[in-house]
């Protein structure tokens, strides 16, 4: 794969994940939600590819299911990221008109 590249260190996955796909963000918010179920290591240059180390904390899980849902984690946290950005306008319009309604109601109420 291009965006993410999976490499096997004994019970250990490596996942080379480039920023350029997945923003240093996307990927440390994944990982903060595989916390109860894996001991996390993250490394490498945020300006290019992030290393991600992956070990199961229960023997037997399977190392391969937890890769395969990290990735599809990060594609949800990053399409989650894309949309957030989009919308940033609107919420801040939102909540802008919220606080100044409140303000007059306010003004007004003395």
């Amino acid at each position: 794969m291009d965006g993410i590249n999976v490499f096997e260190d004994g019970a250990c996955k490596r996942l080379d994940i480039k920023t350029s796909i997945y923003p240093l963000k996307v990927v440390v918010t994944t990982a903060y939600t595989f916390l109860d179920r894996a001991f996390i290591l993250l490394d490498g240059d945020p300006k290019s590819t992030i290393i991600v180390h992956l070990q199961a904390k229960k023997e037997g899980d399977a190392a391969n299911l937890l890769v395969k849902e990290f990735q599809n984690a990060l594609l949800g946290y990053a399409h989650f990221q894309l949309v957030s950005d989009e919308n940033r306008k609107i919420r801040e319009m939102i909540v802008y008109r919220a606080l100044m309604t409140m303000e007059h109601e306010v003004t007004h109420a003395k």
